[in-house]
């Protein structure tokens, strides 16, 4: 697969650059945009590429990604933006036709500022992927899907300030999945709350609700033995909610770090084979000093079911699981435009069956350019 994106966002950036830099005139009423383009290229290596339990597959890896946003200013209370991301990754040591993964990433937002107080945001988003994609959390057994899948999303968005320090942020979000070589489409409803609370000039705190209906097109219920029930629709009902505290750790934002908990239940409305307890965790530290920036990105869930088993006897204990996503990013400035980067990452999912379990450990190193 070739991306469009990583060649349209090399000749698009230089044109609507252009148009922003020319001078505007008194009359010219047409919207001042600022542009940030990047595209990047590295080579790494994994010890896991398929994720497996038993029979690891190392291989080596070339990358190359692009990212372009799009940014107006605000003009009567109405503002714009638009990100949109594209990569492109190949493995050595694959069969020619899955040794290639890629995906793209687009967003386009407007706010309107309707009140000091009020402002209001429209959404649109869209996405492809080309991918390994494990499923272990919502499958019936071990299952690790190489597919494409494309989904889009539509947000609505509302901000209200009840105080200058303390916000209410409520969203509605309707998406769809659609997947290739697995039977997992989808479509999705769901209603978040968020309220942002600023502590002190560094310190700002956030709690988050979450309620989420997810309807599949073709995968069925299960009986509380594990048995396909054909003919029904599995559907998963998700709730749970976050707390997080992000720190500035200096006085101009050149160093944060953002700490996380937070729980989801979800539920199948069934026989309650999938349900599951999900409690979860992360940090998240940005660190940048002269021409070095540093970041580490930690994620933690524990999964607890509450009708699967993950033992054998007359009382098995219920089917658990740890999975643990880290990456270390290390940057160095060479100029205005150009940088060396290194990534170091580890991806750990452990639990009381062992067919589940894998780590697959990736480094990677690059070079990045941004104008």
């Amino acid at each position: 697969m070739r991306l469009f994106l990583l060649a349209g966002s090399i000749w698009l950036g230089p044109l609507v650059s252009h148009a922003t830099a020319s001078p505007a005139t008194a009359g010219d009423a047409r919207p001042q945009w600022q542009v940030s383009q990047s595209e990047q290229i590295s080579f790494g290596y994994t010890d896991n590429l398929m994720l497996s339990a038993f029979a690891p597959q190392r291989s080596a890896f070339g990358q190359a990604s692009a990212e372009l946003l799009l940014l107006r200013a605000t003009q009567q209370g109405w503002a714009f933006s638009g990100f949109f991301q594209g990569n492109l990754k190949r493995f050595q040591d694959r069969d020619a036709e899955s040794r290639e993964q890629s995906g793209w990433f687009g967003r386009v937002e407007s706010r309107w500022d309707a009140l000091p107080a009020l402002s209001l945001r429209a959404i649109a988003s869209t996405f492809g992927e080309n991918s390994l994609i494990d499923l272990s959390e919502s499958a019936a057994s071990r299952l690790i899907v190489l597919t494409h899948v494309q989904g889009r999303s539509a947000t609505a968005n509302v901000r209200i300030a009840l105080s200058p320090s303390l916000a209410l942020v409520v969203a509605s979000r309707p998406s769809r999945n659609e997947y290739r070589t697995f039977a997992g489409d989808f479509s999705a409803r769901e209603h978040t709350a968020r309220l942002e609370w600023q502590l002190s000039r560094r310190i700002v705190a956030g709690i988050d609700w979450r309620e989420l209906r997810r309807d599949y097109d073709d995968r069925c219920n299960y009986t509380a033995g594990g048995r396909a029930l054909l003919g029904t629709h599995l559907s998963f009902w998700q709730s749970g909610g976050d707390v997080n505290l992000t720190l500035l750790l200096d006085t101009n934002g050149q160093r944060r770090l953002t700490l996380s908990a937070g729980q989801t239940r979800n539920q199948d409305r069934a026989s309650g084979y999938f349900d599951y307890r999900q409690n979860r965790s992360g940090v998240l530290l940005d660190w940048r000093a002269g021409s070095w920036r540093f970041s580490l990105d930690g994620q933690f869930k524990r999964d607890v079911f509450s009708v699967q088993t993950g033992g054998i006897g007359i009382a098995p204990p219920a089917r658990l699981s740890a999975h643990l996503q880290t990456e270390i990013r290390l940057e160095r400035a060479l100029s205005r435009r150009w940088s060396l980067f290194g990534t170091l990452g580890r991806d750990d999912f452990g639990g009381n069956l062992d067919e589940f379990n894998y780590i697959a450990d990736s480094t990677s190193f690059g070079l990045r350019y941004t104008y």
